[in-house]
């Protein structure tokens, strides 16, 4: 059985419900399967074929839904690429994948002009006529998708996914937590986060709605606010559900939530629980298929667990000899059943490192994955997660690997040495600390300036090779790691350092009101005292998510609504309130943004973002471009 042909059971039950909806644009079943016959005929006509792998790049769209279903109708595997993504990590999954077939637009393949293989640009497919119906060349032992995680060697590795495993996972959801033909479905997330394939496929197999929400939907609070209004059944990490409380979010809804991809507390939980109908923690690592456990939690002091096992599924606590871990010892989890990967593309020696032989199973024909997750059986034979027991981590419910971003940092040439850490600040909010050895010279009075601009060349080379939430929010510079007596870096004690929250030089203080107001929402953000009303918000942690959760608190607090591009022209404190203070009537959400301007006659660039939510990523490039342009946002 495959997701094509669970998907085909819909289309001939429910020809005329409505599977697909974007914007004002709605594909019921039997119109959906059209565009999948007239894009698997292309695709074929293309010479893609069984088991090849075909790179997807596509901004969020129906027609997005229907390249998926196409690709695996085909036979073969789709390999998402995020067009917000850096284009260096785009190459290197491509390059590694070694993908035949990349299937994007005309705007957006100007980025891969290194790619040597077949580019299919997808305005060509809608011009395609010759449509027939397209047998299903996909079974179950081909793979569906490979997605690409965080290494800790360096380079993301690519896990691979069979439709065996997908389609036990989606049986298994359908049932707990459970979704009819009456639901819809809001499907938020990117798609190189494989949580994505809950959004997509669950319901196109169960015969419900998908109402796909736009990259800038999903980063907004009061947008997504809107389009939650429309669905029944929602899927997020810990870190969107509270960017949704801050938006203001009190009404309840009729909405089943689900929550995972990072560790999810009580408070945040009890929050949630006064505004929806259900809710659910739910956890599991790519490796094993989405998600491998699910528990539905209700009102009380409980601690919140980690669940039962989806269908097919089984868990195992075991010490460092793989023995089983009696209530109260914490141990590792490991994971075995039908939802386990075949293992990582082109990474033999780590497949057989991570998925080992079932140290239970006696016949010895069995696997399970190594988590890496440390949790326990607590009184209530309930499995709790306590932490990692290697350097992974989860930050806005994506996994990172802090070797990876490490290598990064030394690739930039400036640093003898680096440690990544997570900072935990409290509250669901962690952010990345990077403490590194900078190949300095003493340069007498001058350090100071030249610290400034070398850590500033490193975050710009950095952010060319990683993706926005794995660039570190703090670059400190240290003379030498603190160690431990084996030799190795002693993480705890750079996890204590305290001057996170300190600052050299004169502190600003605010003056006047809306500056105060700024100023508390700031420090409450970033988490850092003292701020002086002059430091930059990009430079101090700030982020387009951040950004919007600030302006977000000041309406609350003023009822003035900012928008976002304002961000262009006022970055510090004393900036936005200057302009907040003199310039309110012009405070309105315009299409066109002015980002930087230049003299009276000179030429004017116009820059229209086709791989984010709004024109606040050209904020570096506008800096690096000559200063004789004048420079629109679209």
């Amino acid at each position: 059985m495959t997701v094509y042909t669970l998907f085909k059971e819909q289309v001939l039950q429910n020809p005329n419900s409505v599977a697909v909806s974007y914007n004002q644009t709605k594909l019921s079943y039997g119109e959906l399967e059209l565009e999948v016959n007239r894009m698997s005929s292309f695709l074929l006509q293309k010479g893609v074929k069984k088991g090849d792998i075909v790179g997807l790049c596509l901004n969020r769209s129906e027609e997005m839904i229907v390249a998926l279903l196409s690709i695996i109708k085909c036979g073969a595997a789709y390999l998402p690429l995020d067009p917000s993504f850096p284009d260096k990590r785009l190459e290197y999954m491509l390059y590694d994948s070694r993908a035949p077939f990349l299937l994007s637009e005309n705007y957006l393949l100007s980025k891969f002009s290194y790619y040597q293989g077949n580019k299919l640009d997808l305005s060509e497919q809608r011009k395609f006529d010759n449509v027939d119906v397209i047998e299903n060349y996909s079974n179950e032992n081909d793979l569906v998708y490979i997605i690409y995680t965080s290494g800790s060697t360096g380079n993301p590795k690519g896990v691979q996914i069979t439709h065996k495993s997908l389609v036990n996972f989606l049986l298994s959801i359908q049932k707990t937590p459970g979704i009819n033909k009456n639901d819809s479905v809001l499907a938020l997330t990117t798609l190189s986060f494989d949580i994505a394939g809950l959004e997509i496929f669950l319901p196109l197999i169960s015969g419900a709605e998908i109402v796909v929400a736009s990259k800038e939907e999903a980063r907004d609070g009061n947008l997504l606010l809107k389009k939650m209004e429309k669905v029944s059944l929602m899927q997020a990490t810990p870190s969107t559900w509270k960017l949704l409380l801050e938006s203001g979010w009190n009404d309840p809804l009729k909405l089943k939530a689900l929550c995972g991809g990072e560790p999810f507390n009580r408070d945040l939980a009890d929050k949630l629980l006064e505004r929806v109908d259900e809710l659910w923690n739910m956890y599991g690592p790519t490796e094993t298929t989405i998600w491998s456990s699910c528990s539905k939690i209700e009102k009380g002091t409980e601690v919140i667990h980690l669940g039962r096992p989806i269908a097919n599924t089984q868990l195992y606590i075991v010490d460092q000899n793989n023995n089983f871990c009696p209530p109260g010892v914490a141990g590792e989890l490991l994971i075995g059943g039908a939802g386990l990967s075949i293992g990582y593309l082109n990474r033999e020696d780590l497949t057989k490192e991570k998925f080992i032989s079932n140290p239970f199973d006696k016949e010895n024909k069995t696997k399970v994955y190594r988590t890496g997750d440390l949790v326990r059986l607590n009184s209530k034979m309930q499995i709790e997660f306590l932490s990692r027991i290697d350097n992974q981590i989860k930050i806005r419910g994506f996994r990172i690997e802090l070797g990876e971003i490490e290598s990064a940092i030394k690739q930039t040439g400036f640093v003898k040495d680096v440690v990544v850490i997570a900072k935990d600040f409290g509250d669901e909010n962690k952010k990345l600390a990077a403490f590194v050895i900078l190949n300095l010279l003493n340069n007498g009075g001058e350090e100071k300036d030249i610290l400034s601009e070398v850590i500033q060349k490193i975050k710009n080379i950095v952010s060319n090779i990683l993706p926005d939430y794995m660039i570190p929010s703090y670059f400190i510079p240290i003379e030498a790691l603190p160690l431990l007596p084996n030799g190795k870096v002693n993480r705890k004690e750079l996890e204590n350092f305290d001057n996170f929250t300190k600052k050299v030089g004169e502190i600003k203080k605010p003056a006047n009101k809306i500056e105060e107001i700024l100023l508390n929402i700031w420090e409450k953000l970033l988490d850092i005292t003292p701020i002086s009303t002059d430091d930059n918000f990009f430079d101090i942690g700030g982020h387009s998510i951040l950004a919007a959760q600030m302006f977000t608190e000041f309406e609350k607090t003023t009822g003035k609504r900012i928008p976002l591009a304002t961000l262009f022209k006022a970055q510090t404190i004393l900036e936005l309130a200057k302009v907040i203070e003199n310039h309110e009537n012009e405070l309105k959400w315009s299409p066109l943004v002015e980002i930087k301007k230049g003299p009276p006659s000179a030429p004017i660039l116009f820059l229209v973002h086709g791989a984010e939510g709004n024109v606040l990523l050209y904020r570096d490039l506008a800096n690096y471009l000559d200063s004789n342009f004048t420079i629109f946002g679209l």
